[in-house]
């Protein structure tokens, strides 16, 4: 099999951030000893991951690892099994992950040649996660409802303009602009379980869904290729700006032509001269 470089990974990213903390509970605030307590932070949280995709099993998903040190080894010997890499290369892969750590709480790692392939992929998540979500079901949002869509689109590829998205069809669209692409599908799964009420995430997970969309949607409208305007297509709500409040609202794309006067009444009323 022909060996493949860590840069040939196909890092899709899910950016779930935010300002506001996890507030600390009554046993974190125990005297234990800091390097215990770090230990049994790490545990939760590993504790956690593995009772997600225990009880949210998903065919996708190769392992969810939580990136940490001690997990360096477990994340190397994967990449060399899964994608045929060397130890050099999946060492240097988990250090190249150090840096967006900062930047994102979860990546979703695969293969872009093995698109559509039936290649499972790989989840990373970062401390930071548990840092910026308030609840499981924050949790559960960015990693159920959003990860997965990522490696299922993977796994399966997605269907454009009558065609499955292979490596190949990627090159010609690029491959930031095709994870624009799956960003935009996962965002809408995920904002979908919430608006469903199968998801009861906190007001800062919703917004940051909310802008996250509305940013992915903008970027692939922007592409102006068929494949982009199949995508935008699919997409199953737009997003409308509602300057005077500073909010981003989104609407259902059906929904559109009932309130099509009222969005023409707001505008009217917000930008006419004062």
């Amino acid at each position: 099999m022909k060996r493949i470089l860590p840069t040939a990974l196909s890092i899709i990213l899910a950016c779930c951030s935010s300002t506001k903390p996890i507030q600390l509970t009554e046993t974190q605030l125990n005297p234990i000893p800091v390097g215990a307590q770090e230990q049994t932070i790490k545990q939760k949280r590993e504790n956690l991951l593995e009772e997600i995709l225990e009880q949210n099993p998903c065919k996708h998903i190769k392992k969810i690892i939580y990136y940490e040190d001690e997990n360096k080894d477990t994340f190397c010997k994967l990449i060399e099994q899964e994608y045929n890499a060397t130890r050099a290369q999946s060492t240097k892969l988990w250090h190249g992950l150090a840096t967006r750590q900062e930047e994102y709480a979860a990546l979703t790692l695969s293969s872009r040649q093995q698109t559509a392939q039936g290649k499972q992929s790989i989840c990373v998540i970062f401390p930071k996660l548990f840092q910026i979500r308030e609840n499981k079901e924050d949790i559960l949002s960015c990693i159920v409802d959003h990860e997965y869509i990522h490696a299922k689109d993977n796994f399966e590829g997605i269907i454009l303009c009558n065609e499955k998205i292979t490596n190949e069809i990627i090159k010609k669209i690029k491959p930031l602009n095709y994870q624009d692409i799956l960003e935009l599908r996962a965002y809408s799964h995920q904002l979908e379980q919430i608006e469903k009420g199968k998801r009861k995430t906190s007001k800062s997970c919703k917004k940051e869904a909310i802008y996250k969309y509305t940013e992915a949607y903008i970027r692939v409208r922007d592409q102006k290729n068929k494949y982009a305007n199949q995508a935008l297509k699919q997409a199953p709500y737009f997003p409308f700006p509602d300057i005077p409040n500073d909010k981003l609202l989104l609407y259902r794309k059906e929904n559109l032509p009932k309130i099509k006067e009222q969005l023409r009444k707001y505008l009217k009323e917000s930008f006419k001269d004062k």
